[in-house]
């Protein structure tokens, strides 16, 4: 047979006993939680350490390869100047399209002369043509010259375009010029 204590003393000490064994065991167990977290943070703290003493060892080679790669070299020059000629090269295409678009049937283009920038004058383009037959007359030129002044392709490099001579010998030739604005300095 089994002795049962029904005292209500025991009872209640046996519960005493059992909620200070449950604290201890709590407290034990963050005390544990908190000695490993002391441990991580002491090893990753001595691994950023090792990364950040590897790191610095390799920033004097570095400093002396950058400095070695931006001294000046010709093939870098070259491919500089090759950079900016394209930024200023005039594509020739879309003009010639726009010229053949808006000449009409009564005038005929004789001679194109493009010229690109250089140091002493700016880019330009001379068109040389005549009236295709009698009927064509001055109108049908400024209407040409109209229509290229509206036309973007043109625009994008040739912002004046302008009539130049006309002769009257009969002929009925005419000078177009386009050319770029000019800079004020």
């Amino acid at each position: 047979m089994y002795k049962i204590n029904l005292y209500p003393e025991y009872r209640d000490s046996r519960k005493a006993a059992r909620t200070r064994t449950a604290s201890t065991a709590v407290l034990f167990s963050l005390l544990g939680l908190e000695i490993l977290l002391v441990g991580a943070l002491l090893l990753s703290d001595s691994l950023l350490r090792e990364q950040v003493n590897a790191l610095r060892e390799e920033l004097p080679p570095l400093e002396e390869r950058l400095a070695r790669e931006t001294q000046d070299r010709p093939e870098l020059s070259w491919a500089l100047d090759l950079l900016e000629m394209r930024a200023t090269r005039i594509d020739w295409s879309p003009k010639f399209i726009s010229l053949a678009e808006h000449v009409g049937e009564s005038l005929v283009l004789k001679e194109l002369e493009g010229r690109a920038s250089n140091k002493r004058e700016s880019a330009s383009l001379n068109i040389n043509g005549r009236y295709r037959n009698k009927k064509a007359s001055l109108s049908s030129v400024t209407s040409f010259v109209d229509r290229l002044r509206g036309d973007p392709r043109m625009l994008d490099d040739f912002s004046q375009i302008s009539l130049g001579n006309i002769r009257s010998d009969g002929k009925g030739e005419f000078d177009l010029l386009c050319a770029p604005e000019e800079e004020t300095e």
